[in-house]
């Protein structure tokens, strides 16, 4: 039996004016697909390559301000699922409460870090958010086709989380909540494109510089 959120597309209101705006379809089984082209995927690829060397570069005299500002040990591993369900690790920082620790909150120090997963080919720069494993078996459960999200490697940012869809699912926890950040992300592998993703990219870019959350 098919979900509401696999069916319905993502609200036109919600959606950002990016150069490329997302094609409404009820076909779940694009999802599962993937829109790949060989050749822009390469592209992509080298793309997310360059972009996180540069944000790792970039971000080195943070990384060393976050050593400071540690609370303990600095990392902190967190088991994820990857494309098709693959296990992978993610590292948090561990930052005391307090400005210093803001700033780099603030400054996405931890999605910085991300790109080390980026370049391992673990995640991608655009794509869902991944998830701990006991939550995403957990959701797969009781929510029909949440497993299609996985189709693509995650990303560091994503369509749902634009659209603060995942920042309300972690806060309610509301099946709605989560169901809505499903069509959000169903909605993205069905339309992905080199020119979307770089819309989001954009469009994150803009809200870090804005001082806006990171939703």
């Amino acid at each position: 039996m098919r979900s509401d959120a696999m069916t319905r597309p993502v609200p036109h209101s919600a959606r950002l004016s990016l150069a490329q705006p997302l094609r409404a379809t009820s076909d779940p089984a694009g999802a599962a697909a993937g829109t790949d082209r060989p050749g822009e995927e390469v592209l992509r690829r080298l793309l997310e390559l360059a972009l996180a060397l540069l944000a790792l570069g970039f971000a080195a005299p943070l990384l060393v301000l976050a050593a400071l500002a540690a609370a303990g040990p600095m990392l902190e591993r967190q088991p994820r699922l990857g494309r098709h369900g693959r296990p992978f690790v993610v590292w948090r920082l561990r930052l005391r409460p307090g400005p210093c620790g803001r700033f780099l909150r603030l400054c996405r120090v931890d999605a910085v870090l991300e790109c080390v997963n980026v370049l391992r080919g673990e995640m991608a720069l655009v794509g869902p958010r991944p998830e701990a494993p006991a939550a995403a078996v957990e959701r797969a459960r009781w929510i029909p086709g949440w497993r299609a999200r996985m189709a693509v490697r995650p990303g560091i940012l994503g369509w749902a989380q634009l659209h603060g869809a995942v920042t309300q699912m972690h806060r309610s926890g509301a099946f709605a909540a989560a169901r809505r950040m499903l069509a959000y992300d169903l909605d993205y592998i069905r339309n992905r494109s080199l020119a979307l993703d770089l819309g989001i990219l954009f469009a994150g870019l803009g809200r870090v510089v804005a001082g806006e959350e990171a939703r």
